[in-house]
C-alpha cells in the first residue's frame, strides 16, 4: 500500500481512523510483529501524515469557517514574510561594515557569510522540498550579496517563493511528501513548514546574536520577535 493511499482511506473529518484492512485492536501491534523494514517505514510516514491532517480538520473545526484549497499554504507564506521581514530589520541595525567579517569562533560563517546564506537558502530549501534537487547554481549567485543590497535580496527570495507556490494547494500539503534530506518522507506541510519558517527563525535569531556579541546591548525582544524598536520608556516628568 503506498503512503498516499494508506492516507487518503484514514482521512476522516472526525480524525483519524485505524489503519485500513487491520483490527483496531490489534493494528498496532500486529504492524510492529509483522511489517518488513520497508512497511514500517510506509507505516511511519503515513502516521506523520494523518498526525498532520488530523491537526488541519481540528483548525478547521476551531475556527468554525471551510478552508480554502490554498488557506494553509498561504498562512505558511504569511509566517515567513513576517520573518523575512524582520531578518531585514535585524541586518539594518549592522552599523559598522568591520563587522561585516565578526565570527563567534573561527570555524562559524561570518556575518555577511550567514546574511549571504540567509537570501538564497530559503528558496533552496523549498525547492529541494519539491524536487529533492539541490539549486548549487543559486547558492553561488548568493556570493555576490553585500550589506546593501541584502534587504532587496531577501525580498527577491521571497517573490521566488511565492512562484514556486503558486500552484501548491492544501491538499498538496497533505497527500505529497517533502523531498528534503532533514524532512523526507514527512508530510510536504510538515517539511515547507521547517524549511520556510523554522529555518528563517534560526538564521533570525543567529543574526541576533552576532549583532549582541557585537556589543549591540539596545536590541531586545521587540526586534527579534516583531522587527520593531522598542520605544523609550516615558520618563517621570521632574519637578
Amino acid at each position: 500500500m503506498g503512503i498516499g493511499g494508506g492516507f487518503a482511506c484514514m482521512k476522516r473529518e472526525g480524525g483519524v481512523e485505524n489503519l485500513p484492512g487491520k483490527d483496531p485492536e490489534r493494528n498496532a501491534k500486529s504492524q510492529e510483529v509483522t511489517a518488513s523494514e520497508g512497511e514500517q517505514r510506509t507505516l511511519s510516514a503515513t502516521l506523520r501524515l494523518c498526525s498532520f491532517a488530523d491537526a488541519c480538520h481540528s483548525f478547521q473545526r476551531i475556527s468554525g469557517n471551510h478552508m480554502s484549497s490554498r488557506q494553509h499554504i498561504e498562512q505558511i507564506l504569511t509566517l515567513a514574510e513576517k520573518e523575512s521581514a524582520i531578518i531585514i530589520h535585524l541586518a539594518e541595525k549592522i552599523d559598522d561594515p568591520a563587522h561585516l567579517d565578526h565570527r563567534p569562533t573561527p570555524g562559524q560563517r561570518s556575518l555577511l557569510e550567514t546574511l549571504q546564506a540567509i537570501s538564497s537558502m530559503i528558496q533552496i530549501s523549498v525547492e529541494f522540498s519539491l524536487t529533492g534537487e539541490f539549486n548549487q547554481a543559486r547558492r553561488e549567485q548568493a556570493v555576490q550579496v553585500t550589506l546593501d543590497t541584502f534587504p532587496e535580496a531577501m525580498r527577491a527570495q521571497m517573490v521566488e517563493i511565492h512562484t514556486l507556490l503558486a500552484e501548491v494547494t492544501d491538499q498538496d500539503l497533505l497527500d505529497r511528501v517533502s523531498l528534503h534530506p532533514a524532512t523526507r518522507d514527512q508530510p510536504l506541510g510538515l517539511g515547507l513548514m521547517r524549511a520556510l519558517v523554522s529555518f528563517l527563525a534560526a538564521y533570525k535569531m543567529q543574526i541576533f546574536l552576532y549583532l549582541k556579541s557585537l556589543g549591540r546591548a539596545e536590541l531586545n525582544t521587540a526586534n527579534a520577535w516583531m522587527g520593531v524598536d522598542r520605544r523609550p520608556t516615558p520618563q517621570p516628568a521632574s519637578n
